[in-house]
């Protein structure tokens, strides 16, 4: 190839692996606080071994790109008392766990809450170990600096995922 052809293989080339790393995902998550008739033990069992069973397919069928489930025992939240000077006890959430859900857009969560199912089986589910008064819900996405224990280079990352182009458009 010659030079200007050469310049502008490496430029399509760039263009190509830029778009490839810059994909926005979405992450929503819900601070969620058990229900108070059910013992902290039984709301994790019961989250783990049955909601999560029971949401697993119907979130995948609605585009949902990963569901986590962060468990937040008192036990462990007692821990972080003695991590580091400064750190108390009271400054630690004491929500009782954390789901984290990974979506392209905002419309997935949309028509997963609108399906049937959700109303019918998910929902009357998690009123039963779930306080849904004192949910606490964010949205945002990532910025990545150290994935797999690597420092990520600075050119791989998104300064401003949420841009024009984003799709977060109200889904409700």
């Amino acid at each position: 190839m010659e030079g200007s052809e050469q310049q502008q293989q490496q430029d399509r080339d760039q263009r190509t692996s830029s778009s490839a790393r810059v994909h926005t995902v979405i992450r929503y998550t819900a601070m969620i606080y058990r229900n108070p008739q059910m013992s902290e033990e039984d709301f994790h069992k019961h989250w783990c071994a049955e909601h999560g069973p029971l949401v697993r397919d119907w979130l995948q069928h609605h585009g949902i790109l990963k569901y986590t489930q962060y468990h937040t025992p008192s036990h462990v939240r007692n821990l972080a008392g003695g991590l580091a000077d400064g750190v108390r006890l009271s400054s630690i959430a004491s929500f009782d766990g954390c789901v984290e859900v990974l979506v392209p857009n905002l419309e997935c969560i949309a028509k997963a809450w609108k399906d049937p199912y959700y109303k019918e089986v998910v929902a009357p589910d998690e009123a039963k170990f779930i306080d849904m008064s004192r949910i606490v819900q964010t949205v945002g996405y990532e910025e990545v600096f150290i994935e797999d224990g690597k420092v990520k280079a600075e050119e791989s990352r998104v300064s401003s995922a949420l841009d024009a182009s984003s799709d977060l458009s109200d889904p409700f």
